[in-house]
């Protein structure tokens, strides 16, 4: 390893839509549908009003359903940050390539039951996926996400002797 060659690597992963979020979009659509005919019959005069609020309520609905990681890679610290509505941005986890205990491919995925925290910052559960099972402050995490090519060999220069097969 080069202990001055800086590696920087971005990317942006969009998870892909699940039946889950299809159900609370429709359900979001039908409750509005349900509050409008109700404020049409009782309350004639607040119908406007009303219109306009779920309309905005909706608009926020279906804009924060949408859900992307991404994956930020700096000489050996890689940062999870979750993006919601392509707007509101946080860091969900910063791991430290010393921190990694062991890093492969879902063939060789660990009892999930063990670890006190699982995020899934990956396109989707049936796509190829990584994990790291991560060692800190007595707790073990692990995370599935999908680094590209490049992301995987700028992580393996940190971690060579950690990669379950």
């Amino acid at each position: 390893m080069n202990q001055y060659k800086d590696t920087l690597i971005e990317e942006l992963i969009r998870q892909k839509r699940t039946g889950r979020e299809a159900f609370y979009k429709f359900g979001a659509v039908i409750l509005a549908i349900i509050i409008l005919f109700a404020v049409f019959l009782f309350i004639n005069i607040l119908f406007v009003v009303a219109t306009g609020i779920l309309a905005l309520v909706l608009f926020f609905v279906f804009k924060y359903t949408i859900k992307e990681y991404e994956y930020s890679f700096f000489n050996g610290e890689l940062d999870f940050d979750l993006i919601m509505g392509q707007r509101k941005r946080r860091t969900v986890l910063t791991v430290n390539c010393k921190q990694i205990r062991s890093f492969g491919d879902n063939q060789t995925e660990p009892e999930r039951a063990r670890f006190s925290r699982v995020l899934d910052a990956s396109v989707s559960p049936k796509g190829r996926m990584y994990f790291t099972a991560l060692a800190g402050d007595n707790t073990e995490q692990l995370v599935f996400f999908n680094p590209s090519k490049r992301l995987w060999e700028a992580m393996l220069e940190f971690i060579p002797r950690k990669v379950v097969n």
